[in-house]
């Protein structure tokens, strides 16, 4: 039997299940394989029996019997019934239904890259997430979802409500623009905070197809000669996201929290964000100790200070390397924290798409979930799982894999 998820399938009840074998079964011992499948969830075992040889005489007498009635009282007499083809007991039939399986509700945040680099394949990882966001069961798991560029938006706060509203909301994300990854786990943190539930199993899934390039703060400004300051800097200092930094030749800033596509439109001359040609935005004195959000930028990568001058000490904003460490140490400790989070630590999992060799090193991905594959790995934290993708092909299955892995986790032991 098969029922329809979640209509037939709640936590703790088992639904009726009817198992039928063939009539014919030879007398001796057989067995079936029974997959039980509900709600994303699956496990499996086997049923063994077996068949009297006593009874199943009598009652093969006895059904011939009832034949040879039939056949007299039919004018003109019924042609016999084929024989059924025999049964093989070394291949047991397998019998596939749903029931009720023990598990853990599980509040699972998915946070989607959109960048440009992502491309055509975008379509293809809006499809992948959108069929994993029905491997859960609404109205017991929660599940929300954040989509980032240089910008972050939450698409959909954690809700049990899913089932109907996160497809739309990932078939409206677009790709383009830059890579703010550590902003973007740490939306999904705060998700899974505001949502704090001890019974649950956290889950963060992060989807990535480039390093982080982005990264929003509190950046001072320099004065200008005269002493006075951009028009947005507040205390020396000003809210914005660092956009870009493939090329610091090219870097923007944007002010942290906007969503414009060309930050460059109708700024005035006197505009903290104020660009011009290839000249790099000389407003910026160096890059904080941390992001916006308290995220250190201090890390396992190294960062180079300035030795000396009005900023000695001081992380050096105006060496690529720099800046590419900071932002991926930011990944890192929002990772960190949270797998080791209290009360409720999440497991972590990372979904990348190698994209032609953008991604980066494997291995720094393992770091982020904590995948046990990895050289970092932390036996004291949540383990999780790093799968990279060659094809965007194979964005189902890495998704599906992981939905396994939440679950095995979610299963009550």
């Amino acid at each position: 039997m098969q029922c329809a998820i979640p209509e037939c399938w709640r936590e703790g009840v088992m639904a009726p299940v009817q198992v039928g074998t063939p009539d014919n079964l030879e007398p001796g011992p057989h067995s079936i394989e029974v997959t039980v499948r509900a709600g994303g969830m699956e496990r499996a075992a086997r049923v063994q029996f077996v068949v009297d040889e006593d009874l199943t005489r009598r009652k093969r007498e006895r059904a011939g019997a009832l034949a040879l009635l039939k056949m007299e009282d039919a004018v003109p007499p019924s042609p016999p019934a084929q024989p059924a083809p025999a049964y093989a007991p070394e291949e047991p039939p397998k019998v596939i239904y749903s029931a009720g399986v023990a598990l853990r509700k599980i509040h699972a945040v998915l946070v989607l890259g959109r960048n440009g680099s992502m491309g055509p394949t975008c379509a293809f990882m809006k499809a992948a997430a959108t069929r994993f966001t029905h491997l859960f069961v609404a109205g017991r798991d929660s599940l929300g979802i954040v989509a980032y560029d240089h910008t972050v938006a939450t698409l959909l706060p954690l809700t049990e409500s899913f089932w109907e509203a996160a497809p739309a909301r990932i078939e409206a994300i677009r790709c383009g623009g830059a890579t703010n990854t550590g902003e973007a786990l740490e939306a999904a943190q705060r998700e899974l905070k505001e949502h704090e539930d001890p019974e649950a199993i956290n889950a963060v899934l992060l989807f990535a197809d480039h390093p982080p390039n982005s990264m929003t703060a509190l950046w001072p400004v320099k004065p200008s000669p005269n002493g006075s300051v951009c028009t947005e800097a507040h205390d020396g200092h000003v809210p914005a996201t660092l956009v870009g930094t493939g090329d610091l030749t090219g870097a923007i800033f944007v002010a942290a929290g906007s969503t414009q596509s060309d930050p460059l439109t109708n700024r005035p001359p006197k505009s903290c964000f104020y660009f011009s040609g290839s000249q790099y935005p000389v407003n910026y004195a160096y890059v904080p100790e941390q992001d916006l959000n308290g995220v250190s930028f201090s890390g396992t990568r190294n960062l180079e200070r300035f030795a000396e001058g009005d900023h000695a000490g001081k992380i050096r904003l105006d060496l690529l390397e720099n800046v590419r460490h900071a932002a991926a140490n930011e990944v890192e400790n929002v990772a960190e924290s949270l797998r080791s989070g209290s009360p409720n630590p999440a497991f972590v999992y990372v979904i990348g798409f190698s994209n032609g060799g953008r991604l980066g090193p494997v291995d720094w991905l393992r770091t982020i979930a904590n995948d046990p594959g990895g050289s970092a790995f932390r036996a004291d934290q949540r383990s999780g799982l790093a799968i990279v993708a060659g094809d965007p092909t194979a964005f189902g299955p890495a998704f599906e894999r992981v939905r396994e892995d939440i679950v095995k986790h979610a299963t009550v032991k």
